[in-house]
């Protein structure tokens, strides 16, 4: 995994999941990152939510409480029940968020396929949005990764 920012949201426990606070942060090599949270009320339950540029928004399993001026370690990649309705995927040992989301409708399928097949056809190189491995190239590589998550259906799931 390439270190590359995300952003972090609380959402509220109850409908209509308010964003109550947000954090932009990097995430390590390793996928770890630590967020911030001024607008997080103690004893509050709150849903935690990582969004990063091509992949699909996962939220946590559960809306958790937050301890009084304790930090709250909530890791996503010792199991896929960290998720909300498991949506994580192993590789490598680890539970990792679904990539190829790059149009962020919450779904992976033919319009993320298509963008990243016409910048395979461009040699698109850098920090891009179509770069799903984080090479530094859009290649048959990425279309792989965004045909088989397509192909699995991937979608966002949330409350």
């Amino acid at each position: 995994m390439e270190e590359d920012s995300i952003t972090v949201l609380l959402r509220n426990g109850l409908s209509p999941y308010a964003v109550i606070d947000q954090a932009t942060v990097y995430s390590l090599a390793n996928g770890s990152s630590i967020a911030n949270f001024p607008g997080a009320t103690s004893g509050i339950y709150n849903y935690i939510v990582v969004k990063h540029r091509n992949s699909i928004d996962t939220w946590s399993k559960t809306a958790m409480q937050f301890p009084n001026g304790q930090p709250l370690s909530y890791d996503f990649t010792d199991t896929n029940t960290k998720a909300y309705g498991n949506n994580l995927k192993l590789k490598g040992g680890e539970y990792c968020i679904y990539s190829g989301d790059v149009n962020q409708d919450g779904v992976i399928d033919i319009a993320d396929i298509s963008l990243i097949d016409n910048d395979v056809s461009f040699f698109l190189q850098g920090y891009v949005v179509t770069d799903l491995d984080g090479d530094y190239f859009v290649d048959s590589s990425d279309l792989a990764i965004v045909e088989n998550n397509a192909f699995n259906f991937v979608s966002r799931m949330r409350p």
